[in-house]
């Protein structure tokens, strides 16, 4: 008896934190592999992450059709206008089927003018990145390694999020090799 009571207690905790790590929206993998993948821009070509000057990269992997998506576009195009200043460049990458054709009228709609049009309408970097879920933005340093996960909405060009993002950036900067 005593030994299931010890596995009902495991598993209760090991539910309850995942549901924090939800919860907090926030989940760091811990992942030390450079991040590969290829994704083709508004004019057809296919681009990676090495085509951003060596910056590290916010990506936002979302869909048109996800609510949560919609609703934290307009920050991620502000924090894109900033992206000088920032240190970073906003990938923000759309899996919509209809690719540019969709997105492009998303834009305009919503009157996104900072983020360019990235997409991955087979979905391959979705299951490369082990994305479970929309919006999942993931902080990628220079060296291509991820830094950071989050799931879920969030107000991107908040100055608690800014000033978080450019933290991150800096200690990858600091850090040299791994």
């Amino acid at each position: 008896m005593k030994i299931g009571g010890v596995a009902v207690a495991l598993l209760a905790g090991t539910v309850i934190g995942g549901m924090w790590a939800l919860g907090s929206g926030m989940v760091d993998h811990g992942v030390a592999e450079p991040v590969s993948l290829t994704f083709t821009d508004q004019a057809g070509r296919e681009r990676g992450f090495g085509d951003f000057g060596g910056k590290p990269i916010l990506l936002n992997v979302w869909a048109t059709w996800c609510t949560p998506c919609r609703k934290e576009m307009p920050s991620l195009d502000r924090l894109q206008a900033s992206a000088s200043t920032n240190g970073f460049e906003v990938v923000a990458l759309s899996i919509d089927l209809g690719g540019v054709q969709r997105v492009r009228p998303f834009y305009e709609e919503i009157g996104i003018r900072n983020l360019g049009i990235y997409v991955d309408p087979d979905s391959a970097g979705m299951r490369g990145l082990m994305v479970t879920g929309l919006p999942t933005t993931i902080l990628i340093g220079a060296d291509g390694v991820e830094l950071k996960r989050w799931i879920g909405p969030k107000e991107w060009d908040d100055a608690g999020t800014i000033a978080e993002l450019k933290a991150l950036a800096a200690r990858d900067s600091n850090a040299g090799t791994r």
